[in-house]
């Protein structure tokens, strides 16, 4: 789970410039743990997103 979670921040903090803003947390709700990483990061190129034959990219196993 820690290389999971390295590897989402490290992305998160290469998609942003300078300025950005990383956000983290943490609760609990219906009795489930949540994380949440939120950045201000210019996200994934809508021209990528639908480059897979009409696979999602978000979505590696569709």
């Amino acid at each position: 789970m820690k290389q999971v979670f390295l590897a989402v921040v490290i992305n998160s903090l290469d998609s942003m410039d300078d300025n950005g803003t990383l956000t983290l947390e943490t609760g609990i709700e219906n009795n489930m743990v949540f994380i949440k990483i939120i950045d201000t990061g210019s996200g994934i190129p809508s021209e990528l997103k639908n480059q897979r034959r009409g696979k999602r990219i978000e979505n590696p196993f569709g």
